[in-house]
């Protein structure tokens, strides 16, 4: 509860730069944009009133509002999101509230290593997938961060009856309908663009499902919410953290380089490995390259370009540059294209 008198209340809501708008306090409403009701969005998705004990987090917080109605069912919360507490209205929210919930800047992606250890019952993200490049990337990193039976509740643009081609005009068909209807895993991908910009992926529904399914998430509850007044389209989730494991992208992963750690037994991200081969290679090149008709048939030149293999990997292991011809040879012939 706040210790603060309405005067000081009144301030800070009016110094914020607010985007949700929602009762904070009984009868005090802050002065955002967006319309937003913590109490029945989280009834919708299925929250249980009473979280003592839950760890929860609320990913792309923003303002707060899902985050301190977490904390109010009496959950641990931790919010996170890309921007500063204070380039948001979040830190204004907190002091309002007296609210003790941490906040950690952090994009999505980086989640399960700076939560490293760190699993949640109750994971909020929502308003956030289309706008990512990456949104299957993104529901992998919140995956490895929910407890098993945790629930994340999620809500975003999908793919219904509206589209718009890559000048943003939309598109009359009866096509769009259909493609989302079909149990067949679709998705839009536009360049930053769709409906103003800053959004990039709509699934249909068939889609949305393969992403859960490649997370290790089950779709327990769904809704569909649209408005055509607003070509609005919006698909409201709650999912389950199976006991599956994450689809791995490629064998070749699991074959090599996940398993190439360092001393801190972290995955390597990148390494350069020299290769002396091509110095190697052109020096064998120059050595029989250049009296081709006086080798013998086999042997001597096979003989000469492993001594000058032998060579230029000797003259690799100390210098990036291959050994120097000696005089009079003539210069490696580039290959024909």
């Amino acid at each position: 509860m706040s210790q603060l008198d309405r005067s000081e209340i009144d301030a800070l809501i009016a110094g914020a730069d607010w985007r949700q708008r929602w009762e904070i306090l009984p009868g005090i409403f802050t002065s955002g944009v967006s319309d937003i009701d913590p109490k029945y969005i989280l009834d919708e998705f299925g929250v249980p009133e009473d979280l003592t004990g839950k760890r929860c987090i609320d990913i792309g917080a923003w303002d707060g509002a899902l985050t301190f109605e977490l904390e109010r069912r009496g959950g641990t919360v931790l919010a996170a999101d890309i921007q500063h507490p204070d380039a948001t209205a979040f830190n204004t929210a907190r002091t309002i509230l007296g609210s003790k919930v941490d906040y950690l800047q952090a994009s999505v992606y980086d989640l399960p290593d700076l939560l490293a250890g760190q699993e949640f019952d109750v994971v909020i993200f929502r308003a956030v997938w289309y706008h990512l490049k990456n949104p299957i990337g993104a529901f992998e990193a919140i995956s490895r961060i929910s407890a098993a039976g945790a629930i994340l509740c999620s809500e975003g643009e999908i793919l219904r009856y509206y589209a718009e081609d890559m000048s943003g005009h939309p598109i009359d068909s009866s096509l769009i309908g259909q493609l989302a209807d079909l149990d067949v895993p679709i998705t839009l991908c536009y360049p930053g663009t769709y409906k103003g910009g800053e959004n990039w992926f709509v699934p249909n529904v068939a889609c949305f499902r393969g992403w859960m399914t490649a997370c290790g998430f089950e779709i327990v509850q769904d809704r569909i919410w649209e408005d055509h007044s607003l070509n609005g389209q919006r698909l409201i989730v709650t999912c389950v953290r199976t006991t599956n494991n994450i689809a791995v992208e490629h064998t070749v992963l699991d074959k090599g380089w996940r398993k190439q750690t360092d001393s801190t037994s972290k995955v390597v991200k990148g390494q350069l490995i020299r290769n002396s081969r091509l110095s190697t290679v052109a020096a064998a090149t120059e050595a029989v390259g250049k009296t081709p008709e006086a080798s013998t048939p086999s042997n001597t030149g096979i003989s000469k370009a492993k001594s000058a293999s032998q060579a230029g990997s000797k003259a690799g292991s100390g210098s990036s540059k291959p050994a120097a011809p000696k005089a009079g040879a003539s210069k490696a012939k580039k290959p024909k294209a």
